[in-house]
């Protein structure tokens, strides 16, 4: 079930990193939180923040776990989402405004 706390934390991640999300991205991912397909919002981030190295700050980790741990696993048709420790831990936080790479 999709709570009211996951859509707005969802919204908030993707507001705050759409400028550094490639094109048409941040639109994509707000289709996914409108019709409340958080689970493929989710596997999309981290595939996007991983593929471009986007580095994000202290807030949007925090954002993005508590995203990530709105699931319970395992989610086989989600595989990315299973590995939510391991990929929180590779991203690239920065303090202040993030930038790719």
């Amino acid at each position: 079930m999709v709570t009211n706390s996951a859509i707005n934390t969802a919204k908030s991640l993707v507001d705050s990193l759409a400028e550094r999300l490639p094109e048409g991205r941040a639109e994509q991912f707000g289709v996914f939180i409108a019709v409340g397909e958080l689970e493929e919002l989710a596997y999309g981030l981290i595939g996007t923040l991983r593929k471009y190295g986007i580095a994000v700050t202290p807030a949007e980790h925090d954002l993005l776990r508590a995203l990530l741990y709105s699931f319970d696993l395992p989610m086989p048709n989600y595989p990315l989402l299973s590995k939510r420790d391991q990929y929180l831990a590779e991203l690239a936080v920065r303090d202040g405004p993030a930038s790719a790479g």
